[in-house]
Formats: structure tokens, sequence, C-alpha cells
């Protein structure tokens, strides 16, 4: 039997050859890969998210800085651009471009770029956390326990 989330744990079960489908509390994110590597390109690929999940921090953050400070956010954008290396196979710098509106002054730049080094995305990929991997043997459903 497959674990089911707690509050903090995320899960992830096979959907179909190369895709998975990912718990995360009560939502379901969707991986996949592209079909040039034998996927069915049917969803952003895991390192894709990686991705996502630097810029949608950046973007929460330095939305609420500009919101506390009373800027007009429209049109205000995260871009994030992954730069791949070998050996091992990895994302070895992530470029973040900000765009910003031209009604925030240029004086608070300096201080947007700060609060975007503050998300917990970015500090999590810039302090290298632990990560521990251990095997659980699973009972099948048949099998007496």
């Amino acid at each position: 039997m497959v674990p089911r989330t707690s509050r903090h744990s995320v899960v992830a079960t096979s959907s179909g050859r190369l895709a998975f489908s990912v718990s995360v509390r009560d939502h379901v994110v969707s991986t996949d890969q592209p079909s040039r590597v034998g996927g069915d390109d049917s969803a952003p690929t895991p390192l894709e998210l990686l991705s996502a999940s630097l810029a949608s921090c950046i973007a929460l953050y330095v939305h609420k800085f500009c919101e506390t400070n009373s800027f007009v956010t429209t049109g205000f954008a995260v871009e994030v651009k992954p730069l791949w290396k070998e050996e091992p196979g990895r994302i070895a710098r992530f470029d973040v471009i900000l765009h910003v509106p031209d009604t925030i002054p240029p004086m608070h730049y300096m201080a947007i770029e700060e609060v975007a080094r503050t998300c917990p995305v970015h500090n999590t990929l810039t302090h290298m956390p632990d990560i521990a991997v251990q095997l659980q043997a699973l009972v099948s459903a048949g099998t007496p326990g």
C-alpha cells in the first residue's frame, strides 16, 4: 500500500509510462518527461517544477513587498532560466529575472532584489539541504500481514 501524504510529505506515484502524480496536501501535481526521452510530455518535468517553485516563491515574496509599499504590480513577472550542467546531470545555476513595472521607482530595486533572496525556496537551494534516502518494502495487497 502506497503511503498517504502527511502535513509535510509529498508522495509521487506512477500514472503511466514516465508520468507521475504527486500528492501535496489536498492537491495533485503531475510530472512527465518530453516525448524525445520516452514520455508523453503531458506535464512539466520535475526539474521544470523546481524552476517553477523558485519563480512562484520569489513572485509571492516580491508581490507581498510591493503590496505593503503600495506599488502597482500589474505586469510583474518572475522569469527563471535554469542552466544545465552534465556529470552529474543537474541544474548548475538559476538566472532569475524580475520583470517589474515601470511604476516602481528604481530606488526600490535593491530592496526588491533582497526580498527575492529571502523566499524559502531560494534559501533551500542556496543552503544545500541534506537528502536522506531510505527504502521501505511494501506489503502486497494479497499477502497475509
